[in-house]
């Protein structure tokens, strides 16, 4: 029996329980207890949702298929996230996930940077590689939100961004100069929202 058949049927049982204690609440013995019965219902609830990353790439499978794409799971020992295929074509695609605030990224990735003196100073980009690959930011919402770009064009973005930042901030960073972190609002990819058509093209 699987982990997650087992955490059903736990649940399923804590449930049927539960609602039992709660048609014969007569002390406050038997009420606190049905509350902590309560608390592990929620918690196994919680443990049963997937993580943020895999409801991403679970969302953004479902609407490929919806486009008539073909699409495969490449699973957790990868870089990317999915192949999707339509005819001959087949694209590589990363998906990030987010449920609130920005998208984590690593500008070194992206881009060529030195440390001099304990200031960073961005030196070119990376080779390009897979440049064609899709990026989709999803944004886990009411309704959900999807942003697609090439590879390359989050390379472009990065680029710009991490440069500007960097010139405002006399390059050196406030509490770790050997970090890379970079940030990508939701707002600021604004105009890619919905671009499945990259896919096509």
């Amino acid at each position: 029996m699987s982990k997650d058949t087992r955490t059903d049927k736990r649940l399923e049982w804590l449930n049927k329980f539960y609602m039992g204690y709660m048609r014969d609440v007569h002390s406050a013995e038997i009420a606190q207890e049905a509350l902590s019965m309560r608390e592990e219902i929620r918690q196994l609830i919680e443990q049963s949702k997937p993580p943020v990353g895999e409801r991403g790439e679970e969302l953004v499978a479902e609407e490929l298929r919806k486009r008539e794409f073909e699409v495969r799971n490449l699973g957790k020992a990868r870089y990317y996230d999915l192949i999707a295929k339509k005819g001959n074509k087949e694209t590589w695609v990363q998906v990030k996930t987010v449920k609130s605030g920005d998208f984590q990224l690593q500008a070194i990735k992206f881009l060529k940077i030195d440390i001099i003196d304990g200031k960073q100073a961005v030196k070119g980009k990376q080779p390009p590689i897979d440049q064609e690959s899709v990026w989709v930011f999803v944004k886990l919402a009411e309704p959900n939100e999807f942003y697609l770009l090439r590879k390359g064009e989050v390379q472009d973005f990065v680029f710009r961004r991490y440069s500007f930042d960097l010139e405002k901030i006399g390059g050196e960073r406030p509490k770790n100069r050997y970090s890379f972190h970079h940030a990508i609002a939701v707002r600021d990819l604004k105009e890619w929202k919905d671009n499945w058509k990259i896919l096509e093209s």
